[in-house]
């Protein structure tokens, strides 16, 4: 038996597209990278987040359960239009070639970010 304390590494990066649209698309398919089912969501900044949270639940309570629409219906939403997603669950084997790779057969991308947690267990 060990007694060792392991370490892993847990990815996650980001993805800037130039049009915001796409990426309304892109969260619209599950994802699988390198073999590995990721899960992806709209990027808000950090000071939006707890509003960001509120009127997105208010929002799912309103229509029921399921995925949201894309639609802009002039509600909240449209101050949340973000060309950033955030992709979690990624291999600590993914390059940032192979993440920008992935997403580019959605549209042009401005910028991409992987990084990784050390996380003990």
């Amino acid at each position: 038996m060990r007694g060792r304390v392991t370490s892993r590494l847990r990815g996650f990066g980001f993805v800037v597209f130039a049009d915001p649209s796409i990426v309304d698309q892109a969260l619209e398919e599950n994802h699988v990278i390198c073999s590995r089912m990721v899960e992806m969501k709209k990027a808000v900044p950090r000071g939006e987040q707890h509003q960001h949270y509120h009127n997105s639940n208010q929002e799912q309570h309103s229509r029921g359960f399921g995925r949201k629409s894309s639609s802009n219906g002039g509600g909240n939403n449209t101050q949340f239009r973000s060309k950033k997603i955030f992709v979690g669950g990624l291999s600590a084997s993914v390059t940032e070639e192979e993440f920008r790779g992935y997403f580019e057969k959605f549209g042009r991308i401005t910028d991409v970010v992987v990084m990784y947690d050390k996380i003990d267990s």
